[in-house]
């Protein structure tokens, strides 16, 4: 059986970078740029007013103040015309309005009276004060968003600003979810004898949607079937980059997921892990060239979860481009930990911030059927068998969900 490390290299190997495409800027966060994105024009475009006010040449105020100054006429955001100032006036200007050609200065209402189409102006400006110069954010030709980086929310007023509607990126993977099992059922049903309801579809959808912003389709569930999964699962393939199933993926007379992979012609890369819970984890490639991915997790919720931490977000991540090492902290254990059996074990682990310390408080009673044994956790330590057990003050690191 294979390790972690060994399973997760087989999936690394397997598994492609996905090829660029052009998506809606609102889609890209979370994406990794395949170009360099660089300024079209200046930003802003043209000399503008950061306050609402008055604008005028400085060199007008002559003598000592108060200084009185007939008002030509007023500028709002938007003004397309050109507009040159005359000679000893000033003229109404508002945020975002473009500085008439002759003026060096803004003066902010509150700082001024106004009498009679005059301004009563009583402190002189500093000239280029409150005045949001041309190419004062960006120059035309700047590189603002590198290739390789990821698309952040921030960028996305970046890109409307030099109004780009479209970039260049690798793409989200198409995703779907299977859930399978004659005993479950959708929330909202009546639960009858022998039936729970179906946890999974709504954990992956939301572990998905958090961590890689990836709006899944949720396949309807399917009973214990071979001919009904391997209808959908058909079908499923063909429309997604990614399939994720739960259930199904043991040696039970109904686990019938790794049949189905193989008579719909995939490629089963490895099947089993030497991890506890999730054992029987499955991972299938499809097609020769544009290749296809089925992730088999374990029905049980806690397989669930911690299948999604060890192998779909690291999946996702190699389709994208993207680094596959998960976010990781160090914490000091607040109570001893022991494991049983020959397996690595994923245990849930809440974090706790105390003072200048960060604690971490494992599951004590975490069991794979048992959604409630995790409630609340913040992140995962693994604990080796063949290591010492780690006891209370130990230092250890945990990867954050």
């Amino acid at each position: 059986m294979l390790t972690l490390s060994q399973a997760q290299q087989l999936l690394d190997s397997t598994v492609q970078q996905a090829a660029p495409a052009k998506v809606e800027v609102r889609y890209a966060v979370g994406c990794k740029l395949s170009e360099d994105l660089s300024a079209p024009f200046d930003s802003p475009p043209f000399d503008n007013s950061a306050m609402d006010g008055i604008a005028l040449d400085e060199a007008s105020l002559i003598g000592n103040p108060p200084w009185s100054l007939p008002l030509s006429e007023t500028i709002e955001a938007g003004h397309t015309t050109d507009f040159r100032l005359p000679n000893g006036y000033a003229v109404k200007i508002m945020t975002g309005a473009p500085l008439p050609e002759g003026a060096n200065s803004v003066i902010k209402v509150e700082e001024l009276e106004f009498h009679e189409g005059n301004v009563i102006i009583s402190t002189r400006p500093i000239p280029g004060n409150h005045i949001r110069p041309r190419g004062g954010d960006f120059r035309k030709g700047d590189i603002l968003l590198q290739a390789g980086l990821t698309v952040k929310l921030v960028d996305v007023g970046v890109l409307a600003s030099i109004g780009k509607r479209k970039i260049s990126v690798v793409p989200k993977p198409s995703v779907a979810i299977l859930s399978t099992g004659s005993e479950i059922v959708d929330a909202g049903s009546d639960l009858r004898p022998g039936q729970i309801y179906n946890i999974n579809e709504p954990a992956l959808l939301a572990l998905l949607e958090s961590t890689n912003q990836i709006q899944a389709t949720a396949l309807p569930s399917v009973k214990d079937d071979i001919a009904q999964m391997t209808d959908i699962l058909s079908s499923a393939i063909k429309t997604h980059r990614v399939v994720i199933t739960s259930g199904s993926v043991s040696m039970g007379d109904f686990d019938f997921i790794p049949h189905v992979i193989t008579e719909l012609g995939g490629k089963i890369i490895f099947h089993k892990a030497k991890v506890k819970p999730g054992k029987p984890v499955i991972f299938a490639e499809f097609g020769d060239t544009d290749k296809r991915y089925l992730i088999g997790l374990p029905g049980n919720p806690v397989s669930v979860v911690v299948g999604y931490h060890l192998w779909v977000k690291r999946l996702i991540a190699r389709l994208m481009g993207q680094s596959r090492n998960p976010e990781t902290n160090f914490a000091k254990l607040s109570n001893d930990v022991k494991i049983k059996g020959a397996r690595l074990n994923i245990i849930g682990v809440t974090i706790e911030n105390k003072g200048d310390e960060v604690h971490a408080h494992p599951a004590t009673r975490q069991i794979s059927g048992h959604i409630g044994s995790i409630s609340g956790i913040d992140g995962f330590m693994y604990v080796d068998p063949e290591e010492p057990m780690p006891v209370a003050g130990d230092m250890v690191k945990v990867e954050m969900m």
